[in-house]
């Protein structure tokens, strides 16, 4: 689910709950409070669609969380086992180690990468950057940036049917 939503912040998948994921008209993700303070919106891309489904199949469902803790399904599942079992994967298939963390650095290369018509400013909105502008844009301008998020979720969806073609 990290690669299919474009590298969003690791603790906000692992710890999302259930609520955050609409699968209706639009399917999105909204989490709540983020590292910055704020509420994020972001369309699901369609491999990320795919993903929820079975991970709704999966999740224990007494648990408000989509990846629940093994041991405690009150608790979300913990970064550290995150990174565990990314450390186990590369061992088993012999590739580089690498923190999940990392993910979200190189889906931005990929996706700036990949798309010429693609702004940067387009996937820091969609990884929720904080954006420096004057006293006034930083109070008032609330936009959501619909249009510039489903171009980001378009592009992730065109650079993961390359690799799962392949």
């Amino acid at each position: 689910m990290l690669i299919a939503m474009g590298g969003t912040r690791v603790s906000e998948i692992v710890c999302s709950e259930k609520v955050w994921w609409t699968t209706q008209e639009m399917p999105t993700l909204v989490i709540p409070r983020t590292k910055n303070a704020t509420t994020h919106s972001l369309p699901l891309p369609s491999r990320a669609q795919e993903q929820l489904i079975v991970a709704q199949a999966n999740a224990d469902p007494d648990s408000p969380y989509l990846y629940p803790h093994r041991f405690d399904p009150n608790q979300p599942l913990s970064l550290t086992s995150v990174a565990q079992a990314v450390r186990r994967f590369c061992d088993d298939t012999g590739m580089e180690r690498f923190q999940p963390r990392d993910i979200r650095r190189t889906m931005k290369s990929h996706l700036l990468d990949s798309d010429a018509d693609l702004r940067e400013e387009w996937v820091d909105i969609w990884h929720n950057h904080g954006r420096n502008a004057d006293v006034a844009r930083k109070h008032y301008d609330r936009a959501e940036y619909t249009r510039a998020k489903r171009r980001v979720a378009d592009a992730i969806d065109g650079i993961l049917a390359g690799v799962v073609a392949k």
